[in-house]
């Protein structure tokens, strides 16, 4: 071959090797553009699965907070009516608590006036009592007085005596002092 020949297979070399980088530039560059269309794909893709997770995930948490306010909501509701109704039981006791003592304080009172009427009969009944054995000795002394003595006393009267009770003296004793007056 020739100079010029083989001149020109060297430039033939050199034109096809610098077409064929510039063929590999080119796929290269197509390459990087697509790998880069594909990678900003991909992570739209993942940016719209992420931001749909949120979305799910923040639905999930309003409607377990919505169901946990509704069941708080409850409990509080049941408690105020629950102490609503401890409220009016405890007006109810408060009102019977006085309507009690008014009760007792009438029982009371019943109670000392039935003390002092029964103590009034006792009292009255011991002076019955009293004049009662009296009134049986002076019969007995009677009965046993000489008769010249007894005949004066029998068409007699007796008058009673003034009367002091004491609680350490029997009826009897009294009636020894009522005889001695």
């Amino acid at each position: 071959m020739c100079s010029i020949c083989s001149g020109d297979a060297g430039m033939d070399e050199a034109i096809l090797n610098s077409k064929v980088e510039a063929i590999v530039e080119e796929y290269n560059d197509l390459l990087t553009s697509q790998l880069d269309k594909q990678r900003n794909y991909y992570e739209s893709l993942l940016l719209e699965v992420k931001e749909e997770n949120e979305r799910e995930v923040s639905a999930a948490t309003a409607k377990a907070l919505s169901i946990k306010h509704q069941k708080l909501q409850t409990k509080l509701d049941k408690c105020i009516e629950e102490k609503s109704f401890l409220d009016d039981i405890n007006a109810n006791l408060v009102k019977n608590q006085e309507m009690w003592r008014e009760r007792i304080r009438k029982v009371q009172e019943r109670e000392q006036a039935a003390l002092r009427l029964k103590d009034e009969k006792i009292e009255k009944l011991e002076a019955e009592l009293r004049d009662l054995i009296a009134h049986i000795e002076c019969q007995d002394a009677v009965a046993a007085a000489p008769e010249s003595i007894s005949s004066d006393i029998q068409g007699g009267t007796i008058l009673p005596g003034p009367s002091t009770p004491s609680s350490s003296s029997s009826p009897v004793r009294a009636a020894r002092d009522r005889k001695r007056n």
